[in-house]
């Protein structure tokens, strides 16, 4: 909690610093499409404008020939406020994580409640970037559960290169816990690209690594590819399908997810 707290005062005061630079260009629309970062393969630098709320809800499921392992998560939610021009705080309400294994042994269990912060920092090179931490962030496709996230931190860059065409870049540390009671920090980095398909219709394919740590449990590697669609004017649906492989979890877990963004 002092790592977190220290870590979100320093990123308060790049805000600070930040602010009356603040201008956006693929950040300034309205559409779900640009503001939704999902847990699983949707990152994004956007910032939830002033006054608005965005939820984010997602169902998560997999399944590994390799040890048995099915896993599966929900709701996974997020709701985000935008409190300032470039500033938006985000709950995050438990979920509830169920992994079953050989011979009836699994996990069960309920996340504790979270909460983050997430800043713009205005422009570079025609990239939108914003700064953000999580603590007790949601659980993203984890394939050895025996990690369990505790705070996270990240920068993230959005670039559009062409119309609603989007691109994304992602580097970050997470502080993590494990079940026999050690703790440990991984370098993450993740990239992303979203093309549209039609002026509702989008695929997005994204890649993520997250590096082995002193724990010998963080290193892993995913790969989502998703379709999203505009199903209203304010909402949005996401189908995914992705590979999380943990190799000191041994594990290689196949998944699918289903979420949803309103505003």
């Amino acid at each position: 909690m002092v790592r977190f707290l220290r870590s979100l005062l320093t990123l308060g005061l790049l805000g600070a610093l930040c602010a009356p630079a603040y201008a956006a260009a693929s950040c300034t629309a309205a559409a779900p499409r640009h503001v939704a970062a999902l847990p699983h393969g949707r990152l994004n630098a956007c910032v939830v404008r002033k006054g608005r709320i965005v939820v984010e809800m997602t169902y998560y499921q997999n399944a590994s020939k390799v040890g048995g392992t099915a896993l599966a998560a929900y709701p996974e939610m997020r709701v985000r406020y935008g409190i300032a021009r470039n500033i938006e705080l985000s709950f995050i309400p438990p979920s509830e994580i169920a992994k079953s294994n050989l011979a009836g042994r699994g996990t069960y269990m309920m996340t504790k409640p979270g909460f983050g912060v997430k800043l713009a920092l205005g422009r570079w090179r025609g990239a939108d970037l914003s700064v953000a931490a999580d603590y007790r962030p949601p659980m993203n496709p984890l394939a050895n559960t025996l990690l369990v996230p505790s705070s996270a931190v990240h920068v993230d860059a959005t670039w559009s290169p062409a119309v609603r065409a989007l691109l994304n870049a992602e580097v970050g540390i997470l502080n993590y816990s494990m079940r026999d009671g050690r703790h440990g920090s991984s370098f993450l980095e993740a990239v992303g690209f979203t093309m549209p398909l039609n002026r509702k219709t989008a695929i997005s394919f994204d890649l993520g690594t997250q590096l082995k740590s002193a724990c010998g449990a963080g290193a892993q590697n995913t790969g989502v590819l998703g379709l999203t669609r505009m199903l209203g004017a304010h909402l949005l649906g996401t189908f995914e399908i992705g590979t999380a492989f943990n190799p000191s979890g041994g594990s290689k877990a196949h998944y699918i997810a289903f979420a949803f963004s309103s505003r």
